[in-house]
C-alpha cells in the first residue's frame, strides 16, 4: 500500500477599496490518516482464547489496549494476546488499537471479541465398591454443559446420558 503526501497551493487575493489587489501563496502538505482497521484471528472461542491480531498496511507502530486489563503494549509488529473468562456468561472484550504511520499520524479503531465460558465438570457414584459385577449409578451435577460423554474406562462403550448406570467385571478370581 503505497501513502500519498498530498500537497496543496492556498492562494490569498488581497484587494483594496479602490481596486489595487496582490497575492501571496502557501503550500501546505497533508499526512495521510493511518487505516486502523484490524482483524483478528478467531473473534471467538472457548477460555483460554488466544488471539492472533495480523499486521495492518500502512502502520509504522502499533499500540494495543486488549481491554482485560493487562499493561498497554506498544510494539511495531503484529501481536498474539490470550484471553479468559472464569465466569459463567460470555464475556464480551473491547480491544482498541491506536496506530501510527510513518508521519506520526494516529488513528484508532475497535473490535469486540466474545470468550466462552468452560463447562464445570461434576458427578457423583455410588456405590464406591462392591463386587463384580458391580452397577454403579452416575448423578451428573456439572454445570454451564449441555452435552456428555461418560469413558467408564474399561474398555467399553461410552455413554451420552446425561446421567448414567454402567456394569463393572472383574474377571480375575481370588484364591
Amino acid at each position: 500500500v503505497s501513502v500519498l503526501l498530498q500537497t496543496n497551493t492556498v492562494t490569498l487575493v488581497a484587494t483594496n477599496s479602490v481596486a489595487c489587489s496582490d497575492s501571496i501563496k502557501h503550500t501546505l502538505q497533508i499526512y495521510p490518516q493511518p487505516l486502523t482497521t484490524f482483524t483478528m484471528n478467531p473473534g471467538s472461542g472457548c477460555t483460554p482464547l488466544l488471539i492472533n491480531f495480523p499486521s495492518v498496511p500502512g502502520i509504522a507502530s502499533y499500540t494495543w489496549n486488549f481491554g482485560d486489563g493487562s499493561p498497554l503494549l506498544v510494539t511495531n509488529t503484529p501481536t498474539f494476546h490470550t484471553y479468559s473468562n472464569n465466569t459463567t456468561a460470555n464475556k464480551i472484550y473491547t480491544v482498541e488499537l491506536i496506530a501510527s504511520n510513518a508521519f506520526g499520524c494516529v488513528d484508532s479503531s475497535f473490535k469486540y471479541p466474545t470468550v466462552y465460558p468452560t463447562p464445570i465438570p461434576n458427578f457423583a457414584m455410588s456405590p464406591t465398591l462392591g463386587c463384580s459385577p458391580l452397577s454403579i449409578s452416575y448423578t451428573n451435577s456439572s454445570s454451564q454443559a449441555s452435552t456428555y460423554v461418560w469413558r467408564f474406562g474399561d474398555g467399553t462403550a461410552n455413554s451420552t446420558a446425561t446421567n448414567a448406570v454402567h456394569s463393572f467385571t472383574n474377571t480375575s478370581h481370588s484364591a
